[in-house]
């Protein structure tokens, strides 16, 4: 079956006190079957509301989004998608075998094999109650059902936040696994940015309820730059408008570059001694956030 995820003008408003929040505006994306996506953006930008309307947690004011071509809206199966965050108020009084049982019901591909091969690799008691779990062990049973459910379409909303480094590898690798011996699709809101950037194949950045970008991560790769230099010279050789943001050191300048590079433009800056340098995730995101904050205030 083809899971294709497609939204079209999707909004989501809410009425607070005497104005209208616009959570999400007119979001429009398309994420092929088979992919693992990373959703980045700061607190507020809309991600977690983007998930939840995914997910069928949310409602939207308008636009439509559809599994290969269902409106997952209008339909009962919205077991295709999963959603967990690393912490979940429902499952407070339920013992961790009692949430696995709640979730085998819910999904109908529900690997339970796997449920309990992972409760081992996690080292976690069935027997437990969740709210006697520490924060990371919430994080590691939203996990668990996750990866167990087996649903085409999987989302994790900063599910690992509260994981120590060992267990995030785990869950990494856990993740890349199942994602190589299945077709299900995975989308990881994330602020661990440089962990989990090789994982992603796709990279949807947001801000303020609006998508800032929807890229390859192997093209978006060659397009993120850090060009050290000449001020004057940098300035003279670099597109402008490319430019997120510039750190100045006396007449050198750091450029931090967004798109792409010339083999003509390259080999003129090594000319100048210029060092030219590929930038991360992370910095390629902050620096695009930061843009955005002085676009506005020059508006």
């Amino acid at each position: 079956m083809n899971h294709q995820l497609q939204i079209q003008r999707l909004y989501k408003e809410y009425a607070h006190k005497k104005t209208t929040v616009h959570a999400l505006k007119n979001i429009d994306l398309t994420i092929p079957h088979h992919r693992i996506v990373g959703l980045i953006g700061p607190n507020g930008a809309g991600k977690t509301t983007l998930l939840k309307t995914i997910a069928s947690q949310l409602f939207p004011t308008e636009g439509t989004l559809t599994v290969g071509n269902r409106n997952i809206h209008k339909t009962l199966d919205s077991y295709q998608v999963c959603l967990v965050n690393d912490y979940e108020p429902l499952y407070t009084l339920h013992r961790i075998h009692t949430l696995l049982d709640i979730a085998r019901l819910h999904f109908p591909d529900w690997d339970d094999d796997y449920a309990m091969d992972l409760l081992e690799i996690f080292q976690l008691n069935a027997s437990k109650k969740y709210n006697q779990l520490s924060k990371g062990q919430r994080g590691l049973v939203s996990i668990i059902i996750a990866l167990a459910s087996k649903a085409p379409i999987t989302m994790f909303d900063e599910t690992h936040i509260s994981l120590d480094v060992i267990m995030r590898q785990k869950f990494f690798d856990l993740l890349l696994e199942e994602y190589t011996d299945s077709t299900r699709t995975f989308i990881i809101s994330t602020h661990y940015m440089n962990e989990a950037s090789n994982l992603f194949e796709d990279v949807i950045m947001m801000n303020d309820g609006e998508i800032l970008l929807h890229e390859e991560k192997d093209i978006l790769d060659h397009k993120i730059w850090t060009i050290t230099g000449d001020s004057s010279i940098g300035r003279s050789l670099l597109e402008k408008e490319s430019i997120l943001k510039e750190n100045t050191f006396g007449k050198t300048t750091e450029f931090h570059y967004y798109g792409t590079l010339s083999e003509n433009v390259k080999a003129a800056l090594k000319g100048y001694d210029f060092h030219i340098t590929r930038s991360s995730l992370e910095t390629f995101f902050l620096n695009t956030i930061h843009k955005e904050a002085t676009n506005e205030q020059h508006q």
